[in-house]
């Protein structure tokens, strides 16, 4: 699933992917 959200967000919130995914 992470891969997916990457996809959706923008590479400056990659980092901050982590936090994004717990709230998708």
């Amino acid at each position: 699933m992470e891969g997916i959200c990457k996809a959706f967000q923008p590479p400056r919130l990659s980092k901050g992917s982590s936090e994004h995914t717990d709230t998708l």
